[in-house]
C-alpha cells in the first residue's frame, strides 16, 4: 500500500561545517542554531522511494539545457518520458545520462527500487525561447514549491549573463526592475511566496518566476540514527549521529535526562575508545523533539593489542613505549623507524629518548611535534643551547622552548 506524500528533501547534517545560531539551551524558548544542510520536506511513508528531482529546475531558458534527474534514495532506478505519457517502473526510458532539451519540452519521471514503494511521478516543463535572444531568461530557484522544515536558504540564479534580479515575498509579482535587488541567499522561516524577475540593459525583461514555500515549524523530526551501526567492535570507533530532517541534535553518554534544552549539542563525529552508550534526540526549528534513540557500542580490544605490530589499545597506547610507538594507522611499530616517531613518553622538545637507536640517526633529537629531527648545526644562528632544525626553527636541548633561526641554517 502507498502512503500519501508531502514533499521531502533528504539532507544529512554535515557536521564539520555547521553554521548559524540558535540551538535550544536551558531556559530558552527557541533554538540558537541553524544549518542549511538540515532542511527537509516531510514524508509519511519512509518505505517510499524519494521522488525524482530535476536540475536545472523547470523554467524558461534562451539556450539548450542539459537536464539531470536524481533521487535521494540510494540505488533507485529512474524512468522518464518526454512525450506527455506517464512513466512507470516498467515503461518509459531508463535514465542513464543528462537529457538535452533544445526546444520546449515536458519531462515526467518516476523512481523505483526493489522492496520499496514506487515514488510519485513528477514533471518539469522547460520552455526554450531560442527564437527571442533579446529576452532575458526566467530566473530559477534552488528550492521548488513545497513544504519544508525551517529555515531554508533560497538562491536565485539566471542563465543570462550579467543580469540584475529583483524579487518580492509579499505575493505580488515584480512588474519592473526595481525594489528588492537580489544579492545573496534568502532565509525563509515562515510560509512565503517568492517571485522574481531578471533584467538586463538592452534586453526584454524575463518572465516572472514564482514558488510558494510552506514552512512547518511543528513537525516532529525523524529520530537520530548512528553510523557505524551500534554493536561490538575490536578497536576504537568514530561515531556519526544524524537525522534526515532535524535542525540540531543533542546527546548524552551518561544516561542523564535528555531534551532539546539539555544534553550535549552534536557538532562533529565522536571518537570512542571504550564501551559507550549514546542517547540522542533530534530537534526541530521551534524545539520540537523526536523520540530518543540509543546507540550502544562495546569495544573489546584483542588480547594482543598494544604490542609491536598489533593495534594500539586504545588509540595511541603501546605497552612498551621505550621501543614502540603508535603510528597514524593506530598500530604499534618500532619507534624511530617509521615516520620518525620518537621513543619514550613526554619527549616533545627534549633531546631525551632521541639518541642513536631511537631515531636510527646519530645526533637526532625530538622536536616539539614528538618527531625525530636530525641536528643540522649549532652556533651563532642558534645561540645558547638551542639547536637549528629545518625549516629554520631553533629547539632547545631540553624543555619545549623554541625560536626562529637567524640567517641561513648551518
Amino acid at each position: 500500500m502507498k502512503y500519501s506524500k508531502v514533499f521531502k528533501l533528504l539532507t544529512i547534517i554535515s557536521f564539520t561545517t555547521l553554521t548559524g545560531c540558535g540551538l535550544f539551551d536551558s531556559g530558552s524558548s527557541k533554538t540558537n542554531y541553524t544549518n542549511n544542510n538540515l532542511n527537509n520536506n516531510l514524508n509519511n511513508n519512509p518505505n517510499q522511494v524519494e521522488a525524482p528531482t530535476f536540475s536545472p529546475s523547470e523554467g524558461t531558458y534562451s539556450t539548450t539545457q542539459s537536464v539531470t534527474i536524481t533521487s535521494a534514495t540510494d540505488g533507485a532506478v529512474l524512468h522518464y518520458t518526454t512525450d506527455s505519457t506517464t512513466p512507470s517502473c516498467s515503461s518509459g526510458t531508463t535514465y542513464t545520462a543528462a537529457i538535452s532539451v533544445s526546444s520546449t519540452e515536458t519531462i515526467k519521471a518516476i523512481a523505483c527500487k526493489d522492496g520499496m514503494d514506487d515514488s510519485d511521478v513528477v514533471s518539469a516543463v522547460y520552455t526554450i525561447n531560442s527564437g527571442n535572444p533579446t529576452k532575458v531568461a526566467t530566473p530559477t530557484f534552488n528550492y521548488s514549491t513545497g513544504t519544508y522544515t525551517p529555515p531554508i536558504y533560497v538562491t536565485i540564479t539566471d542563465s543570462t549573463p550579467s543580469t540584475s534580479i529583483y524579487y518580492t515575498t509579499s505575493g505580488t509579482a515584480p512588474t519592473s526592475c526595481s525594489g528588492n535587488l537580489y544579492t545573496s541567499a534568502l532565509t525563509i522561516n515562515t510560509t512565503t511566496t517568492l517571485k522574481a524577475i531578471a533584467c538586463k540593459s538592452g534586453m526584454t525583461n524575463s518572465d516572472v518566476q514564482s514558488a510558494t514555500y510552506t514552512i512547518n515549524v511543528n513537525q516532529q523530526p525523524n529520530p537520530p540514527y548512528y553510523s557505524p551501526t551500534p554493536g561490538t567492535y575490536s578497536s576504537s570507533q568514530i561515531v556519526t549521529i544524524a537525522s534526515s530532517n532535524a535542525i540540531s541534535i543533542r546527546y548524552v553518554t551518561n544516561g542523564s535526562s535528555l531534551s532539546c534544552n539539555s544534553g550535549t549539542i552534536y557538532y562533529n563525529p565522536i571518537t570512542i575508545t571504550s564501551s559507550t552508550t549514546f542517547n540522542a534526540i533530534a530537534c526541530s526549528y521551534n524545539g520540537t523533539g523526536s523520540t530518543i534513540t540509543t546507540g550502544a557500542y562495546t569495544i573489546n580490544y584483542p588480547s594482543n593489542c598494544g604490542y609491536e605490530n598489533q593495534i594500539c589499545c586504545p588509540v595511541g597506547i603501546c605497552f612498551n613505549t621505550s621501543v614502540d610507538a603508535c603510528n597514524s594507522s593506530n598500530h604499534c611499530v618500532p619507534c624511530g623507524t617509521e615516520a620518525s616517531i620518537c621513543c619514550g613518553t613526554n619527549n616533545a622538545g627534549s633531546s631525551y629518548g632521541c639518541v642513536n637507536g631511537d631515531c636510527g640517526l646519530v645526533g637526532c633529537y625530538c622536536n616539539t611535534s614528538n618527531k625525530c629531527s636530525q641536528l643540522l648545526g649549532q652556533g651563532d644562528n642558534c645561540t645558547d643551547s638551542y639547536q637549528c632544525e629545518s625549516p629554520c626553527t631553533c629547539f632547545k636541548g631540553t624543555g619545549n622552548s623554541q625560536k626562529t633561526c637567524c640567517g641561513s641554517i648551518h
